[in-house]
């Protein structure tokens, strides 16, 4: 069976469940102020949008864009977890609820609370990427040259695993469509999950870089790359 996953992200005091589906927004639009015409759906697997130019994920992304955020990519699988960050501090749902309340709205016998938004369509600008960027974790001091990442886990037909997906997963290779225990620093999927995260265009100084690989072509050496 294949577990279905959901971005979730709070800043502030505000937290959001984003769906699997995108809209583009053009400077044009803005103008204009047109409603969204159409959309682009995003398979619900994390392998089938966890990709470095994929709209959805950058659409998350970009919000965490000299603006920090705690982020988790929620499976359904993890509903026994609470939702808590390394620092302690837990939201008011546990992740098998946030996923319910982003996807199954019948089963939702419990009372959302009020700071907890649910967004059906994720504005993307495709202008936007991750080159000449730093993913950096606030909460362990971590970081990601991203021009570095996408040198060793691009395949040679151009496409990368987008980092930030999997770091901030939870349930991770427990169905169909997981990054899987076999593949190349496996072990740090989840590493980040719901910690409070920020992208920059400049190197953080007295941060521990993160050399992480995520690729489906390389095996797992669990020593291979590291913090």
């Amino acid at each position: 069976m294949g577990q279905y996953y959901h971005a979730v992200m709070t800043q502030g005091n505000k937290t959001t469940v984003f769906n699997n589906r995108t809209a583009l927004v053009t400077e044009q639009d803005k103008i204009e102020g047109k409603r969204d015409s159409y959309y682009n759906y995003h398979g619900l697997k994390i392998m089938e949008h966890s990709w470095l130019k994929n709209d959805l994920v950058n659409g998350v992304a970009k919000r965490i864009l000299n603006k920090k955020g705690r982020i988790a990519w929620v499976g359904d699988y993890s509903d026994d977890i609470i939702f808590k960050a390394t620092d302690g501090k837990e939201t008011p749902l546990t992740l098998g609820q946030l996923y319910m309340v982003a996807c199954l709205e019948e089963d939702r016998n419990f009372d959302v609370p009020a700071n907890v938004k649910f967004m059906n369509l994720v504005k993307y600008d495709p202008a936007f990427t991750m080159e000449h960027k730093f993913l950096i974790n606030l909460t362990k001091k971590e970081y990601i040259n991203m021009d570095e990442y996408i040198e060793r886990s691009g395949d040679k037909d151009g496409w990368c695993i987008h980092p930030l997906p999997l770091l901030t997963s939870t349930g991770g290779d427990q169905g169909g469509g997981d990054y899987h225990e076999c593949y190349i620093d496996s072990h740090l999927v989840g590493h980040w999950a719901y910690d409070e995260l920020i992208i920059k265009e400049v190197e953080p100084k007295g941060f521990t870089k993160l050399n992480v690989t995520f690729s489906e072509e390389m095996e797992n050496t669990l020593n291979a790359v590291g913090v």
